[in-house]
């Protein structure tokens, strides 16, 4: 991945330090200012191989018109694909998902009455 302070992958070399290029940029990366925000989002997204980014604005006002809070910015979102060659952590959680649903179906439960599994 480039760009954006993102640094890519490396053919393999030795920094001047003696550590190998890879590692010392993952070094470089886990130190930038806007990694702990980019992790929370990728946790948030469960993992998500191909997340959707959203940007935009919102704001709080009060009767007044007096803003009380605001938000300028992008977000990460799951992309929740089904399909396990386009992503595999959505294509996982709707897979558990879709069993306990059909479970719940024929024995019931999870707000399924337990006569729709005789």
């Amino acid at each position: 991945m480039t760009g954006r302070g993102v640094v890519g992958p490396v053919a393999g070399g030795v920094s001047a330090a003696g550590v190998p290029d890879q590692d010392a940029q993952l070094v470089t990366l886990m130190r930038s200012p806007g990694f702990r925000v980019w992790r929370q989002q990728v946790k948030a997204t469960g993992g998500c191989a191909k997340p959707v980014r959203l940007f935009g604005e919102w704001a709080l006002e009060n009767a007044s018109g007096a803003r009380l809070e605001e938000y300028r910015g992008g977000l990460l979102v799951a992309c929740n694909n089904r399909r396990s060659s386009v992503c595999e952590p959505c294509s996982a959680r709707y897979e558990a998902d879709a069993f306990h649903l059909v479970c719940a179906g024929m024995v019931g439960g999870k707000g399924v009455p337990e006569r729709v599994g005789r």
